[in-house]
């Protein structure tokens, strides 16, 4: 068992996740950059890939299932990309009630290929140098999908809140790479500090949306093994 820490106030993160269809993409856009939050681009969107991992129980699936208040995902994600030499990171994803952190570790590069993607990543994971207690856990997991997706980065003008919208997702079977599953969703994810939990549903509502419990890590999981 991975021990969590105490969250102070000044690192606990709320994610709030909208959803917005395809054709409203720059409407909802629009509606950002006009928001009284001011929010501006701050980094250049990029591509993002995620293997994410679970029990072989399905731990993980069925916590997010039942809505349980402490749970984790657990992933490596690297940028650019889909196939090829990356350079990842293992992170872990933890949720304790509504506060979430992250735990993140370099783990040795490997190639992302059609024939023996599975053995390349117990190798890396194996080989890394990432605490004992991670490598048990590691164990006890299995690596289920590839998703892949656009991020575009915002900030408010206070610094206050952090906002990304992520288009052109798709999962992929680690056994196929040639056949991607696309979802026709846009993402909007506010991330902010709880003490401006006040301030999101004005935000929410100016961008003219409602809040959503959408997960990818589920969707993918749903998408690929039912």
């Amino acid at each position: 068992m991975i021990a969590t820490k105490k969250i102070s106030q000044k690192e606990s993160r709320i994610e709030t996740k909208i959803l917005v269809n395809p054709i409203n993409y720059h409407d909802i856009l629009d509606r950002i950059k006009n928001s009284d939050k001011n929010f501006k681009e701050i980094y250049h969107s990029r591509f993002i890939n995620n293997i994410y991992f679970d029990y072989y129980n399905y731990r993980s699936f069925h916590e997010n299932l039942n809505g349980e208040f402490n749970k984790r995902k657990i992933r490596i994600r690297w940028y650019g990309n889909l196939e090829g030499y990356i350079h990842p990171i293992l992170e872990y994803k933890i949720k304790e009630k509504f506060n979430g952190y992250k735990k993140k570790y370099k783990i040795e590069p490997f190639t992302i290929d059609r024939k023996s993607l599975k053995k390349n990543i117990y190798q890396s994971l194996s080989s890394s140098k990432i605490p004992k207690v991670i490598k048990l856990d590691l164990k006890s997991l299995c690596p289920l999908f590839i998703n892949r997706y656009n991020r575009q980065y915002f900030l408010s003008k206070d610094g206050a809140i952090r906002l990304t919208i992520d288009r052109f997702l798709k999962y992929y079977r680690l056994i196929n790479l040639n056949t991607p599953i696309n979802v026709d969703y846009v993402v909007v994810e506010l991330k902010y500090n709880p003490i401006y939990a006040s301030d999101i549903n004005l935000t929410i509502n100016e961008l003219g949306s409602r809040w959503s419990t959408f997960s990818k890590f589920f969707q993918g999981t749903n998408i690929i093994y039912n």
